[in-house]
C-alpha cells in the first residue's frame, strides 16, 4: 500500500537557494520560487503578479 502525505519541509527556491517559508509556492520550470524571485529575464518583470498571461 502507497501512502502520500503532503510534503512540509520548506523547499529551497531556485533564484535565491533560501528556503521558501511563504504559505504559497510559485512553480516554473518543475522549480520552486520565493514571489520576488521570480521574474522574466528579459525586462526584470516579476512573473509572479502574472494572471492569465497578463500584467
Amino acid at each position: 500500500m502507497l501512502s502520500v502525505q503532503p510534503d512540509t519541509k520548506p523547499k529551497g527556491c531556485a533564484g535565491c537557494n533560501r528556503k521558501i517559508k511563504d504559505r504559497f509556492l510559485l512553480k516554473a520550470l518543475d522549480k520552486f520560487w520565493h514571489e520576488d524571485c521570480l521574474k522574466c529575464a528579459c525586462c526584470d518583470c516579476r512573473l509572479g503578479e502574472v494572471v492569465n498571461g497578463k500584467l
